[in-house]
């Protein structure tokens, strides 16, 4: 009597940031060796969709734009590979399809897939679904979200004019912008003109005042000329390859550099409007991380990131939130038979942790709760941006 054929089943994660090769590597390492035994037996595999094979350092973006010598910070050491770590696991359990999600069919649990090549595409039946596709910016140098040549492109265009250039304007006054600001200061504040415009009536608007004001400070003493409560209406080509900026109150700058590091917006167009929320998140249930409601999806789609309605778009969200959507999709894919689900709600940070280093020396923040010194933010994070993390999180770590 011959064994019974193995059932194949395929877990589908799109996304290859913090969240996608988190949760992907959690479910290789621990959860699927651990699922009990079944007639015939299940063989599963964990399928990663992203637009690269290379994934990246998206903390490390500032500094990727200002390198003050170039040769010793190369562009190539913000970018890394995410195959190689998945190598380690069983020939079948793991594929990287390069592209992006174009759809998704909820009821017949059918994902659409554009592949890189922008010509073909695939479907892929799943049996369960993790979506980590994080958020977009107007500006490509903040993540790779249509391919790795576009965010590559846009970043050496910044590295290549900023040492000529006589007029710098950086717009959003949240973390990204003001780090950014403050390389920018740092490496050119003596000898160009550097604006940096914020919408918010003050810099740092998520935590207390007294941060904000303090970065305000640090970028004056660079030679950034601050300016908050008023937003960028229109940027438009200029002459010579500048850009001219329309703001709110009625002036217009112009800049030989601009660097837009305002707002983001969830990557899910691809996705049913019955799962989003009006901001165009994924409607995520904040304890067990499935996506809501479950009669639409059936109970095996998930979501943790930035995506995710639970997501206050920091770092936390993905990284804490990893055990918690490991723990829920253990208990479901065993049947309910292992462990309980998990619960962020209960584990989630709640009081204040944001860390900026304001150029090479200098820094601001909070963790939780707690006033954070110059030192000790440049100790954290403004020495290299964390970089030093950067194989942790390839490998799963």
């Amino acid at each position: 009597m011959t064994d019974p054929q193995p059932e194949q089943k395929t877990i589908a994660i799109l996304g290859a940031g913090f969240a996608g090769l988190a949760i992907a590597h959690r479910l290789l390492k621990t959860v699927l060796p651990s699922l009990p035994s079944s007639t015939p037996p299940t063989q599963y595999k964990i399928l990663l969709v992203a637009p690269s094979t290379l994934a990246f350092w998206q903390i490390g973006a500032p500094r990727s734009l200002v390198p003050i010598n170039a040769a010793a910070e190369p562009l190539d050491s913000y970018f890394g590979s995410i195959l190689p770590a998945f190598a380690a696991y069983p020939d079948g359990a793991f594929e990287f399809v390069e592209g992006r999600a174009e759809g998704v069919d909820l009821t017949a649990c059918v994902l659409r897939v554009k592949l890189a090549d922008g010509k073909r595409e695939r479907e892929v039946h799943y049996h369960a679904l993790v979506i980590a596709t994080g958020v977009a910016t107007a500006s490509h140098v903040w993540g790779i979200y249509e391919s790795l040549e576009t965010t590559r492109a846009a970043i050496q265009e910044i590295r290549d004019k900023l040492p000529s250039a006589m007029s710098v304007v950086i717009v959003g006054g949240g973390p990204v912008g003001v780090e950014t600001a403050g390389e920018v200061g740092s490496a050119y504040g003596k000898k160009a003109k550097i604006t940096l415009i914020s919408g918010s009536e003050r810099l740092l608007a998520s935590v207390r005042a007294d941060v904000g004001e303090r970065a305000k400070r640090f970028l004056t003493e660079m030679g950034v000329d601050v300016r908050c409560g008023v937003r960028v209406d229109a940027a438009e080509p200029g002459e010579g390859g500048e850009t001219n900026i329309k703001l709110s109150n009625g002036e217009t700058l112009s800049a030989a550099v601009y660097i837009d590091a305002s707002g983001t917006k969830p990557i899910t167009s691809f996705l049913p409007a019955e799962i989003l929320t009006s901001t165009g998140a994924v409607r995520t249930n904040p304890h067990t991380l499935r996506v809501e409601p479950e009669s639409a999806t059936g109970g095996l789609v998930y979501a943790i990131g930035d995506a995710a309605s639970y997501s206050r778009g920091q770092t936390m969200d993905a990284k804490d939130a990893a055990p918690q959507l490991q723990a829920t999709m253990q208990f479901d894919l065993s049947g309910r038979k292992m462990g309980t689900e998990g619960d962020y709600e209960r584990v989630r940070t709640t009081t204040e942790v944001l860390v900026s280093p304001i150029g090479r020396a200098k820094g601001v923040g909070v963790i939780y709760g707690w006033w954070a010194p110059s030192w000790l933010v440049w100790l954290v994070k403004g020495r290299d941006y964390m970089l030093a993390r950067f194989n942790d999180l390839l490998a799963g770590n």
